[in-house]
């Protein structure tokens, strides 16, 4: 089966900014602005025994990111959940993205975040082998595209998220000690 232009992989496609809440996710400060650098937002709440919610930043680079929250790390505007209980904030360098990014899919979509922290200098080769995993899930039905990426500044941290139409259908994460999965759907 031929992979469509829109799945095919696109390698250093920008930087995230992985905002992650306890409980409900605040009122976003970013969702409907624009910028340099800057190409999107999404927010997703968990499902199932997931109880957090996250909010993904989407930037042309490290730099762009470093500028925007820059800014809005001491806003007036931040809500009281911000101020209160702040959140959890992972920088993450993308390798790899297939298809469709957070900001383009639709509300009500479906997320799977896969969450990897290999032994020290095994990062590559894990990152490697998720990238396999990942190619796999292009058949099946409600796959929508993915992004790979790793902790900006610990790079045997290793993210993958994976977008869906419909309730995911995911198959075992791969056997790696170290991982984690957790699902979101799209509310913004």
């Amino acid at each position: 089966m031929a992979v469509s232009d829109d799945l095919k992989g696109v390698t250093g496609a920008g930087f995230l900014v992985l905002v992650e809440f306890e409980g409900d996710l605040p009122p976003s400060l970013d969702s409907n602005e624009s910028g340099e650098g800057f190409q999107g937002a999404s927010g997703w709440i968990g499902v199932g025994a997931c109880e957090s919610s996250i909010r993904i930043l989407h930037f042309d680079d490290q730099a762009a990111a470093n500028e925007r929250l820059r800014q809005r790390i001491n806003s007036s505007d931040a809500p009281p959940q911000i101020r209160d209980v702040p959140p959890v904030v992972h920088h993450i360098l993308i390798e790899q993205h297939r298809g469709k990014t957070s900001e383009h899919t639709a509300v009500g979509s479906y997320l799977s975040v896969v969450h990897t922290v290999t032994a020290p200098g095994y990062g590559d080769v894990v990152s490697q082998e998720i990238e396999e995993s990942l190619e796999s899930l292009e058949l099946v039905e409600g796959y929508a595209g993915h992004i790979r990426g790793h902790n900006v500044a610990l790079p045997d941290e290793i993210w993958a998220l994976i977008f869906w139409t419909s309730p995911p259908i995911l198959p075992a994460p791969p056997d790696i000690e170290g991982t984690s999965i957790e699902h979101y759907r799209r509310v913004e």
